[in-house]
């Protein structure tokens, strides 16, 4: 008896089709993202768009007749302030810590007095933002242990190559580099061949990135151990 719509931003990627196949209908909206605090123009010019942003929200929830909305993510403050101005409830799920230390807290605030629920991907996540209360529910990230299941402590035998693997994004916000430093330090400490397999896409706004993790995987000298 529940509908879903996934709302998502109005640019170029692959989760509408996702969703699509999935049987989830999806509504694309333009908006702007929170910028980091470091970038004075960006937080300023975020400042001035946050109404219209805002408002963008509100009137998708009315015509489309939502009773509740779930926002993805502590920077996405204009679904919640849209859902909040229609009359709807808020559940609010916190996944990540992008959020500077020092900023976090008073973020983690607004978002509790916005939220009628609070949700965490883990508790570290929690007491990052200061939302670590009896009232926040934990949700963890399913695995389907049907699928998945970790490998006997037997096959990883002496001789035997030693392979790690990282499923994620080219993105800052996953923290590429310092897999690839700790598999460095992995390479130097090993007695076998370590292989590396790395599953994600790059995408082509974040070419400096990924040329950053390109130019440490040469100068730590793990192109020959690496697969991606």
């Amino acid at each position: 008896g529940i509908e879903t719509t996934v709302v998502l931003p109005a640019r170029d990627g692959d989760t509408h089709g996702m969703a699509r196949q999935a049987g989830l209908p999806t509504a694309a909206l333009s908006f702007h993202k929170v910028p980091r605090p470091t970038r004075v123009d960006q937080v300023l010019g975020w400042g001035l768009t946050l109404p219209r942003d805002v408002w963008r929200f509100r009137t998708l929830f009315r015509a489309g007749g939502f009773d509740l909305v779930h926002v993805n993510g502590p920077v996405f403050i204009q679904p919640a302030l849209g859902a909040r101005l229609a009359g709807l409830p808020v559940v609010w799920h916190f996944n990540d810590t992008v959020v500077p230390r020092r900023v976090a807290p008073l973020l983690g605030r607004l978002c509790r007095a916005l939220a009628q629920e609070l949700m965490i991907v883990v508790k570290a996540v929690g007491r990052h933002y200061g939302v670590d209360g009896a009232d926040v529910h934990p949700v963890f990230e399913p695995v389907d242990s049907d699928r998945f299941q970790p490998r006997p402590a037997a096959a990883a035998r002496p001789g035997r190559a030693l392979r790690v693997g990282l499923i994620a994004n080219w993105t800052w916000i996953k923290g590429i580099e310092f897999f690839v430093r700790a598999m460095a330090l992995v390479a130097e400490r090993l007695d076998t061949e370590l292989q590396v397999v790395m599953v994600g896409r790059q995408y082509d706004n974040h070419q400096a990135y990924t040329a950053q993790i390109e130019a440490e995987i040469d100068q730590l000298g793990l192109r020959a151990k690496l697969e991606y």
